[in-house]
């Protein structure tokens, strides 16, 4: 008999009909093991389940691997808590991370601009396309693009509003306030 330990996979069951009645066939895979243990008929001594780690023999019959029953044990892993390592800062992205992310984040965020202007720009009738539908599709394609890449800029710059705020608009201290006269506005 040969010896094998390792983590249970996936537990398979078969059910089936024989002249002697119903019968039901299990085997199992284990982790990174390319082989399929049979189980046999009979239930196991040892409730099974995957992500347990067992150990137990098991005879070769021509391509079959046979489980013997009365050598399957549960493996207790060791667990090993070293205090002066800390687990969990290795769960936390690293920076690189957090701009890719962040900039990955930014450019969704620009797109989905893009679109929603496209399309309130269309509907309005603001842009007039070309009579061929090949030629509106390559419009469209290359005015989403440039907004993208537009509206995507312009989230460069917000981290610096705190400190001057007319970064935002196109001509140095013009305001989207400054566009309309407020004296001028009806009560």
């Amino acid at each position: 008999m040969q010896q094998v330990t390792g983590t249970i996979f996936k537990i398979y069951e078969k059910n089936g009909q024989s002249a002697r009645g119903p019968y039901t066939i299990r085997s199992i895979k284990l982790d990174n093991d390319p082989n399929f243990y049979g189980l046999g008929f009979t239930p196991t001594p040892v409730q099974l389940g995957p992500n347990m780690s067992v150990s137990f023999e098991f005879d070769e019959n021509d391509k079959y691997k046979n489980v013997d029953h009365e050598s399957i044990k549960i493996v207790q892993q060791e667990v090993s808590i070293n205090k002066n390592t800390n687990t969990a800062k290795s769960t936390y992205p690293t920076a690189e991370e957090r701009i890719a992310t962040s900039n990955h984040m930014r450019y969704q965020g620009a797109l989905d601009r893009a679109i929603s202007f496209l399309n309130v720009a269309l509907t309005h009738e603001c842009l007039t396309l070309p009579a061929k539908k090949a030629t509106r599709y390559d419009v469209l394609l290359e005015l989403t693009d440039q907004l993208t890449i537009r509206f995507y800029r312009d989230t460069e710059n917000l981290g610096h509003m705190e400190e001057d705020p007319s970064i935002l608009f196109a001509e140095e201290g013009s305001s989207p306030m400054n566009a309309v006269d407020h004296d001028e506005i009806p009560s």
